[in-house]
C-alpha cells in the first residue's frame, strides 16, 4: 500500500478517535440523576474511542514500517511514542473503570475520580499538543483546540458538581 494512503488512514483514525473522546466526555458530563442512561452511552462511546485510537496506533506502526520509522523519529522517537502509548492506555482504562462503576450504580472512590480526571487531562493534552503544533500552518486547528478545551472544561466542572451532589467522591 502506498504511503499517502496510510497517512490518510492515520489522520482519519485520529480524527474519529478525537470525536469519540469528545462525544464520550460530553455524554458523561451531561448525564445527571435524570439521565443515568447517558452514563451507559458515555461508557460505550469511550470504549469506541479506545478501539479507534488502538486502530490509529496500528496505522502509525504501519506507517513506521513504510517510512523506516521517519514518522516516529520526527515526533520524538520510539521511547517517547511507547511512553505516551503506555500512559494513554493507563489513563484510558482508569477512566473506563471509573465510569463503569458509575454506570453500575456504584460509587467510585476519591482516588478513582481523581485518576479518571487526570487521565482525561492527559489524553486531552496529547490531542492538544498535536492540534497546537498544526494550528500555525492550518488555522482551522484552532477550532479543534477550542472545542477540546471547552469539552474538557465542561467535563471537569460538571463532573465535580455531580460528584458533590451524589456523594460519589467518598474514599
Amino acid at each position: 500500500m502506498e504511503q499517502a494512503l496510510i497517512e490518510t488512514i492515520v489522520r482519519s483514525t485520529v480524527r474519529i478517535s478525537a470525536l469519540a473522546f469528545a462525544a464520550s466526555l460530553t455524554l458523561f458530563a451531561a448525564a445527571g440523576a435524570h439521565r443515568r442512561r447517558w452514563v451507559f452511552h458515555a461508557v460505550r462511546a469511550f470504549a469506541a474511542f479506545i478501539v479507534a485510537h488502538t486502530i490509529h496506533f496500528g496505522a502509525v506502526m504501519w506507517l513506521a514500517a513504510v517510512t523506516a520509522s521517519a514518522n516516529i523519529d520526527a515526533r520524538g522517537g520510539w521511547a517517547l511514542m511507547m511512553t505516551v502509548a503506555l500512559l494513554f492506555y493507563a489513563a484510558a482504562f482508569a477512566i473506563l473503570r471509573t465510569w463503569r462503576e458509575i454506570a453500575a450504580g456504584r460509587q467510585p472512590t476519591a482516588p478513582a475520580w481523581f485518576g479518571s480526571r487526570l487521565g482525561v487531562l492527559f489524553i486531552a493534552a496529547v490531542f492538544l499538543n498535536s492540534y497546537i503544533a498544526r494550528a500555525e500552518r492550518m488555522p482551522l486547528y484552532w477550532l479543534a483546540v477550542t472545542a477540546m478545551i471547552a469539552t474538557v472544561v465542561f467535563y471537569i466542572l460538571r463532573g465535580a458538581t455531580q460528584a458533590r451532589r451524589s456523594g460519589q467522591t467518598k474514599a
